[in-house]
């Protein structure tokens, strides 16, 4: 097995740790926006405004659990492939 550098962080945390845990959400958004990589956050919170609120924190994409194979994969292609040139 091939091990490359990682390109993009999956965040799964338990809903009322990732919401209410603000020394926790923030160092990990720092190191993970100070090393380029964007960041998905995984939730199984679905309500309305939720992805609103993720994004607003500093979360790069949100994804609600359970999510397909197909979900996923939608999300790692929008993030790590490359740019259309213009």
């Amino acid at each position: 097995m091939r091990v490359g550098p990682c390109r993009l962080a999956l965040l799964s945390w338990p809903d009322h740790l990732w919401w209410s845990t603000q020394q926790l959400r923030r160092p990990a958004l720092s190191l993970t926006h100070a090393a380029g990589l964007p960041v998905v956050i995984a939730s199984a919170d679905a309500a309305p405004g939720q992805q609103k609120r993720a994004l607003g924190a500093g979360a790069d994409d949100y994804l609600v659990r359970p999510f397909s194979i197909d979900g996923l994969l939608g999300v790692v292609d929008k993030w790590l492939s490359p740019a259309e040139p213009s």
